[in-house]
Formats: structure tokens, sequence, C-alpha cells
């Protein structure tokens, strides 16, 4: 059975005072003796009171301002389904005084997120909702917003040190061991491995190398030293470099399996296997649908 909301004349029944009281001692106006605060907290304390936000919210006539930060979601399936999510919460919370708008960068273009940054100072938000998907050009963002005192939280991509509210997403890191436990099943001995970024920028996806570190601790752990890890990183498509050395990684004899740490390099990396006859080799996908 659902437990019973504790409502303000509960707690003025409780504390042995009026309802008038306990509203100026849970909002900290007008006058209250010392005896009967005592008493309001302790009544407040033993119910375990919580306050309902929404009311509050109602009550106060005020309308706050929530921006939410992403990729351009229009050629994008999952940046897709993430702004569908952010259109509902708009239409769910516009009832409880709360205006909810995006702002969209490029994710082939850093400049693009520092100029919508910008914008979303100048609208005066009341609270950030963000995917820090660029690292080096979120962390001023971040010290910008913490001096300006607008609460934030993280989706997608979590970055420790920018001290956000919360983070709405996975463990990169416990999702980089998953994929080298499953290439590990079934394999006693060991080989080479090999890890694909394709088409990102590594000094700037920190997410991308939670994920490797998490594969390469899984398989230090596994296999300690006997195993070798090649990380392969293209940045274009035109990285002729990157075909040559996965090419020559593909041809090594002990060659265990591939783990492609983002979405957009499955198919990139599968048309490769292809192409070289090494149908099989186990290769693990991140997908984000």
């Amino acid at each position: 059975m659902a437990k019973k909301a504790i409502r303000i004349k509960d707690i003025a029944k409780a504390a042995g005072v009026s309802v008038g009281t306990v509203d100026r001692v849970l909002h900290n106006r007008g006058k209250v003796s010392e005896k009967a605060k005592k008493k309001v907290d302790a009544a407040l304390q033993k119910n375990e009171y919580r306050p309902n936000l929404i009311a509050r919210t109602l009550g106060s006539n005020k309308e706050y301002k929530i921006v939410a930060i992403l990729p351009k979601h229009e050629n994008d399936p999952y940046w897709a389904q993430v702004y569908k999510g952010i259109l509902l919460s708009k239409h769910e919370w516009s009832h409880y005084g709360a205006s909810i708008s995006t702002y969209s960068f490029d994710l082939d273009r850093k400049s693009s997120f520092e100029e919508v940054s910008q914008k979303v100072l100048r609208s005066r938000p009341d609270g950030i909702l963000m995917a820090p998907i660029f690292y080096n050009e979120t962390l001023p963002f971040f010290e910008v917003i913490h001096k300006k005192g607008i609460p934030f939280a993280l989706f997608n991509t979590n970055i420790i040190e920018s001290k956000a509210l919360s983070f709405i997403g996975q463990d990169l890191y416990q999702s980089g061991r998953v994929a080298a436990e499953l290439l590990c099943i079934g394999q006693k001995e060991p080989g080479t491995f090999g890890v694909l970024h394709v088409d990102e920028d590594l000094e700037d996806s920190v997410h991308l190398l939670q994920k490797e570190k998490g594969f390469r601790d899984y398989l230090k752990e596994f296999y300690g030293d006997r195993s070798s890890i090649e990380s392969l990183n293209r940045t274009s498509s035109s990285d002729f470099s990157f075909k040559k050395k996965l090419a020559t990684l593909l041809n090594k004899t002990d060659l265990k399996g591939l783990f492609v740490s983002s979405s957009k390099g499955t198919e990139t990396a599968a048309s490769f296997l292809k192409s070289h006859g090494k149908n099989g080799i186990r290769m693990i996908c991140w997908t984000r649908t």
C-alpha cells in the first residue's frame, strides 16, 4: 500500500500549532517563537515531510526557463529521439510554470557549440540540461554558469569535473568492460584486440576514452599482459592512413576481435571486414538506439 502523503495540517496537528505557524517555518517568513519552531521541526523530521514542489511552483506564479542544449537532430535518429523526449517534457511541464526551449549545435563544427552556448547565456535561463559532447569547449562554459549560479544537469556524456547536479546516461567505463567481456567469451588464448574510433576527435571525446579504458582494464584483468590492444582512430572518411593500419590489423593471425566505440563507425567497420574477407572475426559495436 502506498504511503499516505503528509500534509501541512498533519504537521500542525502533530506539533500542536496552527497551520499558519507551520507555513511560516517552512518558508522562513514571519515571526515564530523558538519553542514553536522546535515543535514544528521535530514533527517534520518524525513524519519525514517532503514539500510538494509542483504545488509550490504553482503558488509562486513564477515561470522557470529551462534550456536544453543538444546536437542537431534532423539527420540523426538517436538525437531525434532525444529531441522528441524534450518536446514531450515541454508539453507536460508547461502546466507547472516551466518553459523548455532547445538550442542545437553542429556535431561537425566545434565552434557551433560555442556560438550556441553564448545564445543560451543571453537567454538567462533558470536551469540548463546539456549533452557535453565537446570536452574542451564545455569546460569554460561550466565555469561561466557556475559563476552565474545557474544549475545544470548532464545527459549522454558525463564529465565529473563539471560538478553538475546530476547525470542521466550510461556508465561508459562499464560499457567498455562489457564489450571486452563479450569478446572474451569462449576465448582462452590471448591475442590481439582492436579498438576502432571512427570519425571522432579523441582529444575532445572523453566519452570514447572512458569506453576504451574500461575495455583495456577488463582485458588486462582477463589475460594479464599476454594480450595486446591496438587503438585506431579515423578522423575523416579520406583518412587513408587509417585504412592502411586497419588492413594490417585485420591480417594479423592472432586477431581475436574488434570493439567499435561509436554507432556511426559500425557500418564502416563491417564494410572493411567484408571487403577483406574477415567474416569470422568477432566485432562488438556500440549502438545508441
